[in-house]
């Protein structure tokens, strides 16, 4: 599973949540920051700045 899929762009959230079958676009926020340790919002950018390069 990707934030970023090649093809569609950047999912929304609330898309990416059901995909991994999380209920909610919150609960998967909380799980993602537990386990990765930044949010995804916070991921995506850092993501999106080191493809720049």
């Amino acid at each position: 599973m990707t934030l970023f899929t090649p093809g569609e762009g950047t999912l929304p959230l609330i898309d990416v949540a059901a995909r991994t079958g999380l209920p909610r676009e919150q609960h998967f926020t909380e799980v993602f920051h537990r386990y990765v340790g930044w949010t995804p919002r916070a991921f995506r950018r850092a993501n999106a700045r080191s493809k720049r390069k």
